[in-house]
Parts: structure tokens; C-alpha cells; sequence
């Protein structure tokens, strides 16, 4: 059981480590996008309908009830609808460079985003795509209801490792690293080996 909580215990930590790693270069990336989308460099809004955009002037977090106790929320980039096929697709750009291949927390996210999109605009994406600004590249994958599932439930069941670790008085965590960074995203804000 000990493996298992401590598992359990790296899987947020890396979790928190990536929302973190997106927020601190959300500035950055959003001041691209805006300027890519006005030039119809991505898409073009004449042949696409905007049914979200995260931007600062709106787009606030899409959520929604996985449990009577666990939310799932996140904010897509974009999510477009082809004016002529009604093709529904969520765009999440990343700063970099494109990898080999598409990193697995990437297809995690775009799997989490499908949920909330269903739910919010009661239309399936067929696709995620992760726009890269570096190099203009990009990835997809298809809207797979297995592996969606898959997200939902193991979701809940982090959720639900999260509030029994909460739970116990007597839980010893330790820093399994020497990464400031990685000690100023994690959750356990009182932990006593901070950096």
C-alpha cells in the first residue's frame, strides 16, 4: 500500500508540475496565439465557428461533475467547428518545438478537454490537435471513448488517493528530488524539505 501511495503521491506531483509548467508560459503563448489566429495563420474564421477561446477576455474554465465530489475542469485553447462538415476539434497549442511523438500527459489533456467539451457544448470533437508555435507543427489524436473512460476513471480515482492522503495525520512525505522549481508547483505547500 505504501508503493501505491507514494505512486500515487509522484503521479499529482507531476501532474501539478505540468499545469504549472503550462501556466508560467501561458503569457507567452497566448500572446502568439492571439496574433497566429488573427492572421488566419491556424484557421480560418471564415470557414470555422469559435465555440471557445481561452483568451483574457473571456473563455473562463469549462467544469464538470465526474462524482458527487470530483470535478473535472480545463480551459482548451480552442475548440472550432468547421462551418461546411460541423467537424469539432480542440486546439491546444504548446511553446517548443514538436517532439517524436506526442508526449502521453498531452493526449491525456486533449482526452480530459473531449469530456468537458461534450459536456458544455453537447457536440463530440473528433480531434485534438496540439498546435506548436516554435516550428508550426502539430499532433492529433481521435476522440477515442475507451481512452477517455480510461482518463475519467483514473481522474477519480487520483482525486480520491488525494483526499485519503489528506485524510492521514500520520503520512510522512518526502522530497524525492533536489528541483526548486518542481518544490515551488507541488501541492504540499507545508512540506518540510522544501527548497
Amino acid at each position: 500500500m505504501n508503493n501505491y501511495i507514494l505512486y500515487a503521491v509522484a503521479a499529482a506531483v507531476l501532474v501539478v508540475a505540468a499545469v504549472a509548467a503550462d501556466v508560467f508560459f501561458s503569457y507567452r503563448k497566448r500572446k502568439v496565439k492571439s496574433v497566429e489566429v488573427q492572421h488566419d495563420k491556424f484557421f480560418t474564421t471564415k470557414d470555422h465557428e469559435v465555440l471557445y477561446e481561452d483568451s483574457s477576455e473571456g473563455g473562463g474554465a469549462l467544469s464538470m461533475w465526474l462524482t458527487d465530489d470530483t470535478m473535472l475542469y480545463g480551459r482548451p485553447d480552442l475548440v472550432v467547428k468547421d462551418k461546411a462538415t460541423g467537424d469539432v476539434r480542440v486546439i491546444d497549442y504548446k511553446s517548443g518545438l514538436k517532439k517524436r511523438s506526442i508526449f502521453f500527459n498531452y493526449q491525456v489533456q486533449l482526452a480530459a478537454y473531449f469530456l468537458l467539451v461534450e459536456n458544455e457544448f453537447g457536440v463530440k470533437p473528433s480531434a485534438g490537435v496540439i498546435k506548436y508555435l516554435e516550428d508550426e507543427s502539430e499532433d492529433s489524436i481521435a476522440n477515442d471513448p475507451a481512452f477517455k473512460d480510461r482518463v475519467m476513471k483514473e481522474a477519480v480515482a487520483l482525486a480520491e488517493t488525494k483526499r485519503a492522503l489528506s485524510a492521514d495525520e500520520n503520512l510522512e512525505i518526502h522530497r524525492s528530488h533536489n528541483d526548486a522549481v518542481k518544490c515551488n508547483t507541488c501541492e504540499f505547500k507545508s512540506c518540510p524539505e522544501k527548497i
